[in-house]
């Protein structure tokens, strides 16, 4: 092997000719930009993993971050740093959001007539029962609710909290368990059942009767109607 060292190799690096500043001021965004690139790419990588690491903990203990079924964002400052050390202060920012538009749907359920709670309750579980999985859907359905109703404050508020929280979850979200969970907590049991209850009926071809069920319509989706294949 031929001997050599560095400073020999070095000597016989020519730099290019006629190189203007502009041409330098270029390399050197250049190398910048790639520097910037590559911590970019960095944080994503770190910020994904501490993202999965949070959600299988919440998988874990859907209550991590919960007393008495509410948020509870004191949890959240003590838990988030030893899950997520690098990106936990944009995740305790979503927590807090989604923190305050909890308390302030609360506060606005409860200047509501149980008839009011009934329109945004209907909504939500005719559509979660439909199997709808479009979160714009709910909210617009939700918006509707807002236009027909303009001289009702709370009922604004309402809306306007649920789609604080609604927004701040991420795309994969059930939508449609979401909702039906969310009507359980307007109506209490016996609304439920009397309000959305499949309503049994019959349909007659004049050749035979047929046994129905019924799903009754809101927010513009169309009643749904299961017809029997036994008379």
């Amino acid at each position: 092997m031929a001997e050599y060292n560095i400073t020999s190799v070095a000597d016989q690096i020519k730099p290019v000719s006629n190189l203007s500043l502009a041409d330098m001021v270029n390399i050197g965004r250049g190398a910048q930009a790639y520097k910037s690139g590559q911590i970019a790419l960095e944080q994503q990588t770190v910020g994904n993993e501490e993202q999965r690491r949070v959600a299988e903990a919440i998988k874990q203990d859907p209550n991590l971050f919960m007393t008495d079924n509410s948020l509870d964002i004191e949890k959240a400052k003590t838990i988030l740093p030893q899950l997520a050390p690098r990106t936990y202060p944009s995740m305790l920012e979503k927590y807090t959001t989604l923190s305050k538009a909890e308390v302030e749907a609360k506060s606005a359920k409860q200047n509501l007539t149980q008839e009011q709670k009934n329109l945004v309750g209907q909504t939500f579980n005719i559509l979660g029962k439909a199997g709808i999985k479009d979160k714009n859907t709910y909210l617009g359905a939700l918006d509707d609710l807002v236009k027909t109703n303009p001289n009702n404050p709370d009922l604004g508020r309402l809306v306007d909290s649920y789609k604080k929280i609604w927004n701040e979850l991420p795309e994969q979200t059930p939508w449609d368990q979401l909702a039906q969970r969310g009507a359980q907590t307007l109506l209490n049991i016996p609304q439920q059942e009397t309000a959305f209850r499949q309503q049994p009926g019959t349909i007659g071809t004049g050749a035979a009767t047929f046994p129905t069920v019924t799903t009754p319509s809101v927010a513009g989706l169309p009643p749904r109607q299961e017809v029997g294949q036994t008379p």
